[in-house]
């Protein structure tokens, strides 16, 4: 199940588990992702430099199935670390609704293209890159009535077509099946 805390007459879908989600990627498409802060547990299974920069494998964690600690986050070669798992917030449910209208995926990151005079949206943008994933958003000026940002995350962008299945670019981005299963105040 790649979504946990489900309890879809009470509650519904609560956050998103990646560390579930990757479980059910073949072993080829989790060969660059890594798993921060559980080196301790795998010393002598990593490399000398994987155990000095805390990057434990996923596919070396995989065969192991060690129970993780809350802090662990997630990352892939050459990016920012990520939550493990994402909690369904407002803020996570906008940016997906600003996605779904004005994204798209592209193998650096995700990516929304904005007009200069939506400031408000451009703010929302920013600031929930930040607060749901820890990620800063970049905001380039393509031209002067244009606002393009990028959140420069492959493993975001993974969340977003495999995980949420937003679709990657305007004719195949879709509402995600999920927002159906949210508590009533999320589906805005």
């Amino acid at each position: 199940c790649f979504m946990t805390g489900r309890d879809p007459v009470i509650h519904g879908i609560k956050e998103l588990n990646l560390i579930d989600f990757l479980f059910n990627l073949p072993k080829e498409e989790t060969k660059n992702i890594f798993i921060k802060g559980i080196r301790k547990k795998f010393k002598g299974l990593i490399s000398s430099s994987n155990y000095q920069n805390d990057l434990v494998p996923f596919n070396v964690y995989r065969d192991r199935k060690i129970l993780l600690n809350k802090t662990a986050t997630l990352k892939i070669s050459h990016g920012k670390q990520i939550p493990q798992t994402i909690k369904i917030t407002p803020q996570f449910v906008k940016l997906l609704g600003y996605y779904v209208a004005e994204g798209f995926v592209n193998k650096q990151g995700i990516h929304f293209s904005l007009g200069a005079h939506e400031t408000d949206f451009i703010k929302d943008v920013v600031d929930y890159a930040k607060k749901v994933f820890g990620l800063k958003a970049v905001v380039n000026k393509p031209h002067k009535t244009a606002r393009h940002i990028s959140i420069y995350n492959q493993l975001l962008a993974r969340l977003f077509t495999q995980l949420v299945k937003a679709g990657k670019c305007s004719y195949e981005k879709r509402v995600p099946s999920l927002i159906f299963n949210l508590q009533k105040n999320l589906q805005l």
